[in-house]
């Protein structure tokens, strides 16, 4: 206590009850505190002044975040931190009843509340937003690119799309650049269905997957040519028949052909397949061109067209070969019968001959006889030989037993040469009368 001259100082928190000691302040909050000097027996007390103690919280550092980015399927909240304080979260500003922060999934925007408190430091409270934006769209088709073909204005094939992702689900819409050329038949399944137009060439298609609440607008594109299918090329690769009587009809029914297209592979089809004749004939004989068109492409190939009169000379030919061949075998035989008969008639006129010499040798003389009669017994034999051989058709004959066996060697040669001539006679013919026909 501060004495001064004539007086005691004295303090006071209400202004009435004093005291010599001085009031302190240690909590958050706010003292007046009154002060005067007293007065003596010399001096009156003093006018009373004040004076306040005011202390202050702490105030607390909080790092408050809200989110921000685009739907991505995850639920997100706003992030507040503060060490050793207790948080609350609301929905509504001044309601703190959540001990987590409340989460957004889809696109949107989303107030969250906060307060943060501690003992000794200010309560602070605040917001932050969780805002999600729409994410980019997703559509993708089978192809790009596309070539759709027409054969007699007629599509070939199927002229479709498939839908192979469609990330936002949106409804699926479909738009032509030139509907003259191609555009939207149906749409079923994720399966695009197009129709032709009047003409050919190129077109855009845009499949467009509509926006959806988490997710923008997206488009996929083809780019289409319309054309038509032709034929560049053609070739046989089987022949057909090709050769024909006088008045027959074309057939074609073994033949084959590869068609080289414009667009895609070759392709093997049957001849008659879409064949357009343009020159067949088999009124006249002789050697004669096919003329065939596919789609304006032409094919050719020879034909041999007989006459009637050929094909019987080629029939009569064959008999007469055949009739040669019979006769042949005839001659053959009668010739085989004849020297069997000579061979026996030459016997017996040996026989008569070697009586004859051996009656004369008798009125001769013995020894004659006797060389007679020798000689009589070889040839009888011979004689005897030569039968048997004749009746035994398959035994082979020795020239030295039989005299003649040359002259028959001589006969089967003559016939043989005589078949040959013929033959070639008849050839001649042939050509001959051939070469008048042409």
């Amino acid at each position: 206590m501060k004495e001064e001259a004539g007086g005691t100082i004295q303090y006071s928190i209400d202004n009435k009850n004093w005291q010599e000691e001085k009031p302190t302040r240690k909590d958050e909050g706010e003292t007046t505190v009154y002060v005067r000097v007293s007065g003596d027996e010399n001096h009156n007390t003093s006018q009373t002044i004040s004076a306040k103690i005011i202390i202050k919280k702490k105030e607390l550092i909080v790092d408050a975040k809200g989110y921000e980015g685009e739907y991505d399927g995850n639920d997100h909240g706003i992030t507040v931190t503060c060490e050793g304080a207790t948080i609350k979260y609301g929905t509504n500003e001044g309601e703190y009843n959540l001990d987590s922060s409340p989460t957004r999934k889809n696109a949107g925007t989303t107030v969250v509340y906060y307060q943060v408190s501690k003992e000794g430091y200010e309560t602070k409270e605040g917001s932050q937003n969780i805002k999600i934006e729409k994410a980019m769209g997703k559509v993708q088709i089978d192809n790009n690119e596309a070539i759709f073909l027409l054969k007699d204005n007629k599509k070939i094939g199927d002229w479709t799309l498939k839908v192979t992702q469609n990330l936002s689900g949106g409804k699926i819409e479909v738009q032509s650049t030139d509907e003259n050329i191609a555009a939207v038949e149906s749409i079923d399944n994720n399966i695009i269905t197009l129709k032709s137009g009047n003409n050919i060439g190129e077109v855009t298609i845009n499949v467009i997957s509509e926006e959806t609440t988490n997710y923008k607008e997206a488009t996929a594109l083809c780019k289409i040519l319309v054309d038509n299918l032709k034929v560049e090329k053609v070739e046989i690769v089987q022949s057909p028949k090709t050769e024909y009587r006088q008045g027959e009809e074309i057939d074609l029914s073994n033949g084959k052909v590869k068609f080289y297209y414009n667009y895609g592979e070759p392709e093997i089809i049957e001849m008659s397949e879409g064949a357009k004749i343009e020159q067949f004939s088999t009124q006249e004989a002789g050697q004669q061109t096919v003329v065939i068109s596919y789609d304006g492409n032409i094919v050719t190939y020879p034909i041999n067209i007989l006459k009637a009169s050929e094909e019987q000379d080629n029939d009569s030919s064959n008999r007469d070969n055949s009739s040669n061949n019979d006769n042949s075998g005839n001659r053959d035989n009668s010739s085989n019968n004849d020297n069997s008969g000579n061979r026996d008639n030459s016997n017996n006129n040996d026989n008569s001959s070697n009586s004859d010499n051996s009656s004369k040798n008798n009125n001769n003389n013995r020894k004659s006889d006797n060389s007679s009669n020798d000689s009589y017994g070889k040839q009888n034999t011979n004689s005897m030989t030569t039968k048997e051989t004749v009746k035994n058709q398959g035994s082979t004959v020795k020239s030295e037993k039989i005299p003649f066996a040359g002259e028959n060697k001589l006969l089967l040669l003559v016939t043989i040469m005589a078949i040959v001539i013929i033959g070639i006679i008849s050839f001649i013919k042939y050509r001959s009368l051939k070469g008048l026909i042409k």
